[in-house]
C-alpha cells in the first residue's frame, strides 16, 4: 500500500485522451490529483478584521464567532496581527473552540515580543475539532501599554501524505499501487472516485466570504443598536462588504449570526440583505448562541461575479441590540 502525495498537480494533456483503449496512465494521474487536492486544497476558513476600539488598554480583548470547520478535524494555520502603542511589554494570544461542552484551547502562548509601535505578526498551526461552532481568541498585553488587535486569517493545512482509509468527510484516499500493477484493471468505482472524492472535499472546506466581528462582551462592542439616531421599529445599518463570488451564478451561501440584548426581545433582530432590486433578507435571533440560515444571492455568472451585502440590528423600544459576529460560507454546488 503506497499513498503518494504530489506536491503540484499534474496536467494531463488532451493528446493523452486519444485512442487510448484502456490506458491506466490518465486515470492514475487523475487519481494522484485527488491526494494532492486533500492535502494542499485551502481556502480561507475566516478572513476577519475585527471591529474593535483603536486603543485597548490594562485589559483583554476578546473576539468570539462561528465556525464551519472541516468534517475531517483537519490541521488549520492561523495567523493574527496586533498593532502595538507605547511600551515594550509582551502579548499574549489565546485561541480557543466551543464544542459544546465548553471551551477547549487550540493554542496558548506564553509571550510575544511586542515592541512599541509595532506590527506583530503570530502563527500557529492547530487542529480544528469537527465539532467545534465558535472560535474565540483572546489578547492581552501586560501592563498598561496599549494594542490594537488587527484581525485574523485561517485556512485548513492537512498536511502531507495522505494516508489510509475513508475520512468522515467522504474523501476516499488512492492507493498508487492499484493502477501502476501489471494488468491492473480500470474499474468504475475509479472512474467515479475522481469525481465523488473532490466534491467530498470542496464540500467539505468551506470558503469565507461574509466577515464581521467584534468584541464579545456588552461593554467592549464599538458597534451597538439602539434608540437615539434611529426610529424605534426600524433597521440601523452596521457595515456592508462585497461578496466576490467569479464563476458562480445565483449561488447560496450559509450564514451565521452571533448577537444578544441588553433586556427585553431577542427575535429577528439581526438582518443580512443583499444590496440588489430583487435582493433576498435573512435574519436572525439575538439570543446569544450561533444562528444558522441561507441566502440565495443574485449574481451573473460572469468571471467578475458578486453580491453587495448589507448588515442590519433592529430597533426596539428600551433596549440594546450587540452583533458580536456575522460570518458567512460558501460551497460549491453539486
Amino acid at each position: 500500500m503506497a499513498f503518494t502525495t504530489n506536491a503540484a498537480l499534474t496536467i494531463t494533456p488532451t493528446t493523452a485522451f486519444l485512442h487510448a483503449l484502456a490506458d491506466q496512465d490518465p486515470l492514475h494521474t487523475a487519481l494522484l490529483n485527488l491526494n494532492h487536492l486533500y492535502a494542499h486544497y485551502a481556502p480561507p476558513l475566516h478572513s476577519i478584521v475585527y471591529t474593535t476600539k483603536h486603543a485597548i488598554i490594562g485589559r483583554s480583548a476578546v473576539f468570539e464567532w462561528p465556525t464551519a470547520p472541516s468534517a475531517d478535524s483537519i490541521e488549520y494555520t492561523f495567523t493574527t496581527w496586533i498593532r502595538t502603542g507605547t511600551g515594550a511589554n509582551p502579548l499574549t494570544v489565546l485561541i480557543e473552540e466551543w464544542t459544546g461542552a465548553g471551551w477547549g484551547t487550540i493554542d496558548s502562548t506564553a509571550a510575544i515580543a511586542a515592541p512599541a509601535t509595532s506590527v506583530v505578526e503570530y502563527t500557529v498551526t492547530a487542529p480544528i475539532s469537527a465539532t467545534a461552532t465558535k472560535l474565540r481568541a483572546t489578547y492581552t498585553r501586560d501592563a498598561s501599554d496599549p494594542f490594537f488587535a488587527d484581525g485574523i486569517i485561517i485556512y485548513p493545512n492537512p498536511g502531507t501524505p495522505v494516508g489510509a482509509g475513508e475520512t468522515s468527510s467522504g474523501f476516499i484516499p488512492y492507493d498508487t499501487g492499484l493502477l501502476t500493477t501489471a494488468g491492473a484493471p480500470l474499474t468504475t468505482e475509479h472512474v467515479n472516485r475522481c469525481k465523488t472524492s473532490a466534491l467530498a472535499v470542496l464540500l467539505d472546506r468551506q470558503q469565507c466570504v461574509l466577515s464581521f466581528v467584534q468584541e464579545d462582551t456588552a461593554r467592549n462592542v464599538l458597534i451597538e443598536a439602539s434608540e437615539g439616531y434611529y426610529a424605534t421599529g426600524s433597521w440601523q445599518e452596521i457595515g456592508a462588504a462585497v461578496c466576490s463570488l467569479p464563476g458562480q451564478k445565483n449561488p447560496t451561501i450559509t450564514i451565521k449570526a452571533l448577537a444578544t440584548v441588553d433586556a427585553g426581545a431577542d427575535t429577528r433582530l439581526v438582518r443580512v440583505h443583499q444590496d440588489h432590486p430583487q435582493g433576498k433578507i435573512t435574519e436572525f435571533d439575538a439570543d446569544g448562541v450561533v444562528n444558522s440560515e441561507t441566502l440565495e444571492l443574485i449574481t451573473d455568472g460572469g468571471p467578475e461575479a458578486a453580491a453587495v451585502l448589507k448588515l442590519y440590528a433592529k430597533i426596539e423600544p428600551g433596549q440594546k441590540t450587540y452583533v458580536h459576529a456575522v460570518c458567512g460560507f460558501w460551497q460549491p454546488g453539486d
